[in-house]
């Protein structure tokens, strides 16, 4: 039996499940989904001791790379991430681009997204939103929260699709239920305006109280707002002091004021 060796083997594993998770976290401005990181762990260990016959593997860029050529899409998936990020490789978001279209063209949600993410952001390939569209869709329709929530934005923007707010507000609603505050917020503002949906007051608010009970510093101000002008909720000043205080107190919380955009 063969073995391969490299150092620090075990740290590589931890670190692309970190930023694996650390992306979700991101992305959905949510706290961090630790068992996207156990699944990330887990599939990394399936690699090091499923690799091809014959074979024990100690090193898990060797075991994904010698995976990822026969066509395992987790292994494409990781070595996506660890091109995006430069981990244990020379950063390479062209490189990382390929795996990750091959790991999503098997129907890989996370690869799906992420390859979306790279054509919208026009990083490791050349930038369009048709294709962003097209790649956040398929994750979308998998239940991918934050592909939900891209593509509402993508629909509601006309980028890459004709302008057209009942699909945004679809879209967002799905991400919303699993909790996206930016979709509660953009939904919640689509029921305030009337765009998409009917206009209701009172369902704006029930929208900008979910994302700002997660402190979602724009939502917060929107619902203070209501509360002062009795829309959609019952006229109270004090209620509408507490919530535009607490979005104050956010615009000196730089982290806070990024993660509500």
């Amino acid at each position: 039996m063969t073995r391969i060796f490299r150092p620090c083997a075990t740290a590589l594993i931890a670190a692309v499940a970190a930023i694996h998770a650390a992306s979700v976290a991101a992305q959905s401005h949510a706290a961090p989904q630790t068992d996207a990181a156990q699944s990330l762990s887990a599939i990394a260990g399936d690699s090091l001791l499923n690799a091809s016959s014959g074979v024990f593997y100690t090193d898990p860029l060797v075991a994904w790379e010698d995976l990822a050529r026969k066509g395992n899409a987790k292994a494409q998936y990781n070595l996506g991430l660890v091109y995006t990020t430069g981990q244990a490789v020379q950063k390479d978001e062209r490189i990382a681009a390929q795996w990750f279209h091959k790991a999503a063209e098997q129907g890989l949600i996370d690869a799906q997204y992420r390859l979306g993410l790279l054509y919208h952001t026009g990083r490791g390939v050349e930038p369009s939103m048709q294709e962003a569209a097209h790649w956040y869709r398929r994750a979308a329709e998998q239940g991918n929260r934050q592909a939900q929530f891209d593509l509402g934005v993508l629909h509601e923007n006309g980028q890459g699709k004709e302008q057209n707010f009942h699909e945004a507000a679809k879209w967002y609603h799905m991400a919303a239920e699993q909790g996206d505050m930016r979709a509660q917020h953009h939904l919640g503002v689509l029921y305030d305006e009337g765009q998409g949906v009917e206009q209701d007051h009172e369902q704006a608010v029930r929208w900008f109280r979910r994302a700002a009970e997660q402190g979602h510093a724009p939502s917060q101000v929107r619902l203070g707002v209501a509360y002062f002008k009795g829309q959609g909720v019952e006229q109270d000043n004090e209620q509408g002091k507490k919530w535009l205080e607490q979005a104050a107190a956010q615009r000196k919380t730089p982290n806070a004021n990024k993660a509500a955009q």
